[in-house]
């Protein structure tokens, strides 16, 4: 039955793969201008463009992007190198030393998160740049818009069937070679589960400069700072459009209030759990927890509706005496695209915060 399984997750993988593979190649998003490119043609036109791009001094952010999504494609491809060396190695002894299950496993999973870096990051950097610099790309054509997102979820795909095929033979191995595969299994699942709630919370805070490099609005040299923006925005509305007073206090004080309810419910546990001595109520988990639901609820209702109608109200005022602009839409598509993530991963980690909570207490209680 194992073996029955193991074939077809390999055939599904390694299907899904080569297929994504081909469609990268058929599809890019740096087309070479020849009418028949080969797959040298291809690779060469990626090369040079990636050179030009990187020794670019206007563009020197791209280059420590470039060389950090490198460095996590490779870090990834040591953490699997060192887990399948552990799998043959040290797995298959009478006795399993539990350090190596514990880095084994920890290897499979970080391995497999950080190659998703390069394809994450790389590719939309590079593509932003072209599409801004078509004048000096004489050997190779930008795509599209829909072009760069089609291309982009092909790689995607083909990183989901390569790192699905990895874990295939991981697993494989561990099941053909290890004296305790039930273990090693078990200690995977662990290692995923505390790995979910890490990798949103690096997301979300990696989220973070691009939220504020590709904000909707910018400020006027010298007129205003970063962090005072949408405060003097949000006045700025107000007294251009005082109609759209009430729904700029709804959206605000909504946001209060989900803060609040927030700090109440870590406040409930504090109080009524870890500060008592003698009269500790563990049952104040639940509450708490129902209260944080709500609030998380509240701020991702709030994240989802609010930003783009006020980027809409911003297009309504006049901004020649005021100490900002407000970004073209394209930008703010981009900001949208990264706030969705953030408030993803944001919510990811809120939530694994209260299912460890409430899990300590069936576990201690």
């Amino acid at each position: 039955m194992s073996t029955i399984i193991s074939l077809v997750c390999f055939a599904l993988f390694i299907g899904l793969f080569g297929s994504q593979l081909f469609l990268l190649w058929r599809h890019p998003y740096l087309a070479p201008k020849n009418e028949k490119p080969s797959l040298k043609d291809w690779w060469q036109v990626q090369h040079h463009a990636r050179l030009a791009l990187t020794t670019d001094k206007q563009a020197r952010r791209l280059n420590g992007l470039f060389v950090l999504s490198q460095t996590g494609l490779w870090l990834g491809i040591t953490s699997l190198i060192l887990s399948f060396y552990l799998v043959e190695d040290k797995l298959n002894l009478l006795l399993v030393p539990t350090a190596a299950v514990h880095w084994a496993t920890i290897g499979l999973v970080v391995g497999l998160a950080l190659m998703f870096v390069y394809p994450l990051i790389w590719p939309t950097q590079s593509y932003r740049y072209w599409a801004d610099h078509q004048h000096q790309a004489k050997t190779f054509t930008v795509a599209d818009g829909n072009g760069f997102q089609r291309y982009r979820r092909h790689q995607l795909w083909a990183m989901v069937g390569g790192d699905g095929l990895l874990a295939t033979i991981w697993l494989t191995r561990v099941w053909a070679t290890s004296t305790e595969p039930l273990v090693v299994i078990e200690n995977l699942l662990l290692v995923l589960i505390t790995a979910m709630p890490i990798i949103a919370l690096i997301t979300a805070l990696s989220q973070l400069p691009y939220l504020q490099h590709y904000h909707y609005l910018t400020a006027k040299p010298g007129k205003v700072n970063f962090g005072q923006l949408n405060y003097r925005a949000t006045l700025a509305l107000v007294k251009q459009q005082p109609t759209l007073k009430a729904k700029i206090l709804t959206a605000h004080i909504s946001r209060l209030i989900a803060y609040v309810l927030g700090i109440f419910a870590i406040g409930m546990l504090y109080f009524d759990i870890v500060a008592p001595t003698f009269t500790a109520d563990p049952t104040a988990v639940f509450p708490a927890a129902i209260i944080a639901l709500v609030a998380l609820c509240i701020l991702e209702t709030v994240g989802a509706i609010w930003p783009p109608k006020v980027y809409d109200y911003f297009h309504l005022l006049d901004t020649t005496k005021e100490p900002f602009t407000v970004n073209d839409p394209d930008r703010f598509d981009q900001f949208r695209y990264h706030l969705y993530h953030y408030h993803l991963s944001a919510a990811i980690v809120w939530l694994f915060i209260w299912v460890a909570i409430i899990g300590a207490y069936y576990y201690y209680i």
